[in-house]
């Protein structure tokens, strides 16, 4: 196995494209489909290369297999404390190559890099769910700094250095309204962010004014901070669990909360009789 910083095959492999009769062709159609989340992270990973953005691809023979995105924690789109800490935004191996030391050697590559830099590892990662697994990052020896609502935030370092704390919460949920209220925090950081919130943009048309889309910018440093978030769904309030989002699972939530108001609505004057 062999790693390189090429950047520019890393959206191909976020959205799980196979390799497999790889052609230019291909590639382009793949790509479309997810718009517009592609270009959204191809720009946003050119505007953050001068800030310190790393992008490793990890290959078997010639076929690339795993990516790893990092970059120093106080420009990076999470929402952790600042510190002398390199950010792990994300590492992602294609399914059929899991297991194989794939993230151990992306991951490796990052500490080795961070080292150099006398900092430490910071990652977001998940208790549930395939995408940034804590117990991945427990078996390489990362340690519990903080944690919420279902998110650790782990670090490793060769020397001690003062633990990061998750960001105090800027986004208050608000009481259930009139109208079914979704409030989604897009980072374009990642291109499934993007793709769902055009999907759910375009489905929820057909609910009219029923539902209120409210949606929070995350891409930015001093946004990150603003709300203490960067890639969330809340639906009246609550939050939904998992990511990247999946346009199904909210819009099941959205039709679930919008058939309680209706039974609601009908139940009220009936009681009042």
């Amino acid at each position: 196995m062999k790693i390189y910083a090429e950047p520019a095959l890393q959206v191909l492999l976020c959205i799980a494209y196979s390799f497999e009769g790889d052609c230019p062709l291909e590639r382009e159609v793949a790509r479309r489909r997810f718009e517009p989340g592609v270009r959204q992270k191809e720009w946003w990973r050119y505007q953050h290369t001068y800030l310190g953005l790393r992008t490793l691809i990890a290959y078997q023979g010639p076929r690339p297999v795993g990516q790893v995105e990092f970059m120093p924690v106080e420009h990076a789109p999470r929402p952790i404390s600042q510190g002398p800490y390199l950010c792990l935004n994300c590492l992602h191996v294609a399914p059929p190559f899991r297991r194989q030391g794939v993230g151990s050697a992306l991951l490796q590559a990052v500490e080795k890099e961070a080292e150099s830099q006398g900092r430490g590892v910071a990652v977001v990662a998940r208790s549930e769910g395939d995408f940034m697994p804590a117990a991945f990052y427990r078996r390489m020896g990362y340690q519990l700094a903080d944690q919420r609502d279902g998110e650790l935030l782990l670090t490793k370092s060769r020397q001690p250095l003062p633990a990061p704390r998750f960001l105090p919460m800027g986004y208050h949920p608000q009481a259930p309204l009139a109208r079914v209220g979704v409030d989604y925090f897009h980072c374009p950081q990642c291109p499934l962010s993007g793709w769902a919130l055009a999907q759910l943009e375009r489905r929820l048309r057909p609910r009219g004014d029923a539902v209120r889309l409210k949606v929070h910018e995350t891409g930015e440093r001093p946004e990150v901070e603003r709300w203490g978030l960067t890639g969330a769904v809340y639906v009246d309030g609550v939050p939904l669990a998992g990511w990247p989002p999946r346009p199904e699972a909210i819009l099941a939530q959205v039709d679930q909360e919008l058939e309680a108001r209706r039974l609601g609505r009908e139940r009220v004057p009936i009681g009042a009789r």
